[in-house]
C-alpha cells in the first residue's frame, strides 16, 4: 500500500467486506434472506467487521509511526520547541479520527446499500428474530439509536485494542514486525471467546462481543465493566507510550 492511498484502500476493504456479506446472505435459502432487512443490516455488518477494521488500523498505525521513525520525521519535529508528549497525543488524536471515520463509514454505507438491497422492515432483527429490549421490539428511531450505541461500544473496544498496537509501534520501530504482532493479536481475539480470562479482560475480545451485548436486554450492569476496561486499556497504553517515547533517544 502506498502511504497516500492507504485511507482510500482501507475504505475499499470495508466496502468489499460489506458486499461479500450481502452475497453470503443472498446465496442462503429464501427464509434466511427474508430474515434480513435494511435497518438491521448495519448491525449485522458492525458485529462482523472487527477483523477487517483491526487489521486496517494495525497497518495504518505501523505506517503512521514506524515509517515516521525511519524517515526521521520524529527527529525533525523534536528539533523544534515541541514536547514529546505532544507528538504522542497527536498520534492518539489521529487514531480517534481514523477509528471514527472507519466505523462511521461502515455504518453509513451499510444503511445506504442495505436499504437498496433489502426492504427497510418493521423492526430490528438479530439472527432473524426481532430484537426485544425491555419487552418491546425496536424500530424507527429506537432501532437507529441502538445502532449508534452499538457503534460507540465498538469504537471504545477498537480504541483500546489500537492503543496496544500504537505502543508496540513506538517500541519496535519496525513496520513489518508491528503488523505481525497486530495480526497475531487480531487472531487471538477469535480464541478469546473460548478462553474465559481472555473473554473477560482482553479488549480484543470486546470488539466481537460488546456490540452484540448492547443489542440485547442485558442492561448497563453487564456492559459497563467491559466499557470501563476498554477505557483503562486506552489510559494504560497511552501512558506507557508516553513514558517510553519520553525516554527514547530519537535525536
Amino acid at each position: 500500500m502506498s502511504k497516500k492511498g492507504l485511507p482510500y484502500q482501507s475504505l475499499g476493504f470495508i466496502l468489499a467486506n460489506l458486499l461479500i456479506s450481502i452475497f453470503q446472505i443472498k446465496v442462503n435459502v429464501d427464509q434466511e434472506v427474508l430474515a434480513m432487512n435494511g435497518q438491521s443490516f448495519p448491525l449485522q455488518i458492525l458485529s462482523g467487521s472487527s477483523f477487517f477494521i483491526a487489521i486496517i488500523i494495525t497497518v495504518l498505525l505501523a505506517d503512521m509511526v514506524c515509517e515516521e521513525y525511519r524517515q526521521g520525521i520524529f527527529k525533525t519535529a523534536l528539533v523544534h520547541p515541541i514536547h514529546r508528549y505532544q507528538l504522542v497525543t497527536a498520534k492518539l488524536v489521529g487514531l480517534v479520527f481514523i477509528i471514527a471515520i472507519l466505523i462511521g463509514f461502515t455504518v453509513l454505507i451499510s444503511y445506504i446499500i442495505g436499504n437498496l438491497v433489502f426492504p427497510w422492515g418493521d423492526n430490528i432483527l438479530v439472527q432473524g428474530s426481532p430484537l426485544i429490549v425491555k419487552g418491546q421490539s425496536l424500530q424507527g428511531f429506537h432501532g437507529f439509536s441502538t445502532t449508534l450505541l452499538a457503534s460507540l461500544g465498538f469504537f471504545l473496544s477498537v480504541f483500546g485494542f489500537s492503543m496496544i498496537i500504537l505502543f508496540f509501534a513506538f517500541v519496535l520501530e519496525n513496520t513489518t514486525v508491528t503488523i505481525g504482532i497486530g495480526v497475531a493479536l487480531v487472531l487471538l481475539t477469535n480464541l478469546a471467546t473460548d478462553i474465559k480470562i481472555l473473554k473477560e479482560y482482553f479488549v480484543g475480545s470486546f470488539m466481537n462481543i460488546l456490540p452484540s451485548m448492547i443489542m440485547t436486554d442485558l442492561g448497563l450492569r453487564a456492559i459497563m465493566p467491559k466499557i470501563v476496561i476498554s477505557i483503562l486499556y486506552v489510559l494504560v497504553f497511552y501512558s506507557l507510550s508516553m513514558i517510553y517515547f519520553s525516554k527514547k533517544d530519537v535525536i
